[in-house]
C-alpha cells in the first residue's frame, strides 16, 4: 500500500499504536482482546481516512482537518496503551494511568478546537451564510479548546475524584452550548 504525503502522520501514529498494543499484549497477555481492539481500531481509522482524502470535491482544509482528528485520536490511544504499558511495568501508580487519560483526552479537545474554525464543510455552507458558519465554528473551537484546557489542567493540579467531575462537567457544557448555538442557528433557517 503506498502512503500519501498527506497520510504519512497517520501511518506513524498507527504503527506507535500497534507497537504499544504488542508491547501491552506482552505485559498483559489476559487482556489482549483490548490490545487487539485498540490496534484494529487505529488502523480502521487509518483504511477510512485514506478512502475519505481520496475522495473528489474535498477542500484542502476538510482533508486536512480529517487528518488532524484521526492523527488525534491515534495519539489518545497510544497515550493510553503507554500509560498502561509504563503502569505495568511499576512505574507510576493507579491515578497516574487516569491523569495521563484525562490530560490526553483534554488535549485532544484542544486541538480539535484550534482546527474547527478553519474548516469549511461543503454541506454547512449550504445551510447557512459564510459569516454564519465562521462565526459557529469560531464559538465551537474556544468552547472545545476552553474545555479542553480546563480538564488538562483539572487533570495535573486537581485530586482525581475533582478532576473527573470538572473534566465531564467541562466537555459536556461545551458540547451542549455548540449543539445550543448550531439548533438555534437551524431553526432560524
Amino acid at each position: 500500500m503506498v502512503i500519501s504525503r498527506r497520510n504519512a502522520p497517520i501511518a506513524w501514529v498507527s504503527l506507535l499504536v500497534a507497537v504499544l498494543g504488542l508491547a501491552n499484549w506482552y505485559l498483559k497477555p489476559e487482556r489482549a482482546s483490548a490490545w487487539l481492539v485498540a490496534m484494529v481500531t487505529m488502523a480502521a481509522i487509518w483504511v477510512v481516512v485514506t478512502v475519505l482524502t481520496r475522495k473528489q470535491g474535498q477542500s484542502d482544509s476538510d482533508r486536512r482537518f480529517v487528518v488532524i482528528c484521526a492523527v488525534t485520536a491515534g495519539l489518545l490511544l497510544a497515550a493510553s496503551l503507554g500509560a498502561t504499558a509504563v503502569h505495568t511495568l511499576g512505574i507510576g501508580d493507579e491515578s497516574f494511568v487516569e491523569r495521563a487519560k484525562g490530560v490526553s483526552i483534554g488535549l485532544m479537545l484542544m486541538i480539535i478546537g484550534n482546527g474547527v474554525p478553519k474548516v469549511v464543510s461543503a454541506f454547512t455552507t449550504r445551510r447557512c451564510s459564510p459569516a454564519d458558519l465562521q462565526s459557529d465554528q469560531r464559538f465551537a473551537g474556544w468552547a472545545f479548546a476552553l474545555a479542553g484546557l480546563l480538564a488538562v489542567l483539572a487533570w495535573i493540579f486537581v485530586a482525581v475524584p475533582q478532576a473527573e467531575t470538572i473534566s465531564t462537567v467541562s466537555c459536556a457544557a461545551a458540547l451542549l452550548l455548540v449543539v445550543a448555538r448550531c439548533a438555534r442557528r437551524l431553526l432560524r433557517a
